[in-house]
């Protein structure tokens, strides 16, 4: 990220969008987010640096509360994959590929060559066990080691993106790693979601410094149009039962939304296992989440 207030996209200057946004992994008001005013992009401010994010993930962030919903998980990357692949694609790259989710619902589709990346090591062991070929590392390490291996069909990043501090690099990356004709799908939170703009100071899909930007479509449109891929299909989804009800918490609250770092965490283990099958419709009903499939551009 630039520190001097500049759109990394576009290089418009930044504005305040929310100066103390609700998050599991700062301390309050430590950190906030700015908008650019021409493409959307939100970025989170200050930048948190490399060692900041390597100590959060190394003593904060972990894969729990995701298990809660290990079903619903399943379910919604099954959804994913009936709008992204088609009769003619046989290979796929899950890029943070978690516990294997995505890759359960593609050996069910019958996709024959399957394969995830994964930098936490507790859930890419889970893959592994389910017999999912995980790489542990980076996409740019993955592109590193795999030699002439021939390029995917399907690449998906769900949820993934925004936690990436050089986006560049990813995407030129992901899109080498295209077979031609590939598609790459992009799930992130919406930055433009209706519930956001109504619940500015309790939706909870901030996290940050974790998540390091905040997408909207024009910026999506701008970031794939840098390597060369065009969006061919776009989708706005719910969020998933976790982000439902953690927004839940943060609005009934009377925390300001900084204070809520510890507290969601037993609501959610509380209330997630009853619900989460009852607010799987919500998939279909919200916007939070953005979904776009792209490829690359014809000339």
């Amino acid at each position: 990220m630039t520190s001097d207030n500049l759109c990394v996209l576009c290089g418009t200057e930044l504005r305040v969008a929310i100066e103390a946004p609700p998050t599991t992994y700062a301390a309050p008001g430590a950190y906030g987010v700015s908008e650019c005013p021409a493409c959307g992009l939100g970025h989170t401010s200050p930048a948190p640096s490399e060692a900041a994010l390597r100590d959060l993930y190394a003593q904060d962030y972990g894969y729990g509360a995701h298990d809660l919903i290990a079903p619903e998980k399943r379910w919604r990357s099954a959804q994913i994959l009936s709008r992204v692949v088609g009769a003619s694609d046989h290979s796929i790259l899950d890029i943070g590929c978690m516990q294997g989710f995505l890759l359960d619902a593609a050996k069910a589709r019958g996709i024959a060559r399957r394969q995830g990346i994964e930098l936490s090591p507790g859930p890419a062991e889970e893959a592994r066990r389910k017999g999912h070929d995980v790489f542990g590392g980076t996409v740019e390490e993955f592109a590193r080691d795999r030699g002439d291996a021939p390029g995917f069909d399907v690449i998906v990043a769900q949820h993934v993106l925004e936690h990436v501090v050089d986006l560049a690099s990813f995407v030129a990356t992901t899109r080498q790693l295209l077979a031609p004709g590939g598609k790459l799908c992009l799930c992130v939170p919406n930055f433009s979601s209706k519930l956001r703009r109504a619940l500015p100071r309790s939706w909870s899909w901030y996290q940050v410094p974790a998540h390091v930007y905040h997408f909207t479509l024009p910026s999506l449109t701008r970031l794939l149009e840098k390597v060369g891929l065009h969006i061919d299909q776009s989708f706005e989804n719910g969020g998933d039962s976790l982000f439902l009800l953690m927004t839940g918490v943060n609005t009934l609250s009377s925390k300001a939304p900084g204070q809520m770092r510890k507290a969601p965490s037993m609501a959610l283990r509380l209330g997630v296992r009853p619900v989460s099958r009852v607010l799987r419709s919500y998939f279909h009903l919200g916007d939070d989440e953005l979904m776009v499939v792209a490829s690359e551009q014809k000339h």
